[in-house]
């Protein structure tokens, strides 16, 4: 759009362009109030807790996420000469997760971490910034990633066994089954009858003549 005030512009012209200044500005008033009235529209917890269960996945998946959450456990191992840690060592790390979290976000983030379910529909009845809900999604994950490693530390007979092949199938009874080994040994047993169908139709032909 042309502004108005410039000289030697016809006064029709500059009518025109004063015109379109005043559509303008009433569009992206009416587009700026339209939005404010979304934005402050309140969530159900129904909508709150996808949104949640959606953020935690996208940032175990996207790459800003999985460098933080590499940095933050590769830091606790440095931190511990390099060793893996304990048992004991993970619950007192998971505690102070607590501290990452918001003051706002913090009592709900104590009380429902165990569920992200529950947490995530408590965020219906929160107000916060986004870069507080990305603090607290970073702890939640983050909380959950360091269970999982203690219920693994606690049950190493729920751990798969490494197999040299890594090709594992799973049964019903919770064993693998190296599939390298399996197929060697079904070629074997077809050798085996193959060379005794060999043998029989030797004995059915000698037999017969």
């Amino acid at each position: 759009v042309k502004p108005t005030h410039i000289p030697g512009v016809k006064p029709v012209e500059r009518l025109w362009n004063l015109f379109q200044l005043y559509s303008m500005a009433c569009y992206l008033m009416l587009h700026f109030r339209q939005l404010s009235h979304f934005t402050n529209l309140a969530m159900s917890e129904e909508q709150t807790t996808r949104l949640f269960e959606m953020s935690l996945q996208e940032y175990q998946e996207e790459p800003k996420g999985i460098s933080d959450i590499d940095r933050y456990f590769t830091t606790l191992e440095y931190d511990n000469n390099g060793k893996q840690l304990s048992v004991s060592q993970l619950l007192e790390v998971r505690k102070t997760l607590k501290d990452e979290v918001p003051e706002n976000l913090r009592l709900d983030f104590m009380k429902y971490i165990r569920d992200t379910q529950l947490l995530g529909a408590q965020l219906a009845h929160v107000n916060f910034t986004a870069q507080e809900y990305l603090k607290l999604v970073s702890a939640t994950v983050k909380w959950h990633i360091i269970e999982q490693e203690i219920y693994d530390l606690e049950h190493p007979e729920g751990i798969p066994e490494t197999l040299p092949n890594e090709v594992f199938y799973k049964v019903k009874d919770g064993k693998y089954i190296d599939m390298q080994n399996l197929k060697a040994q079904i070629a074997n047993m077809l050798k085996f009858v193959t060379r005794k169908n060999h043998w029989f139709c030797v004995w059915c032909v000698l037999n017969h003549n």
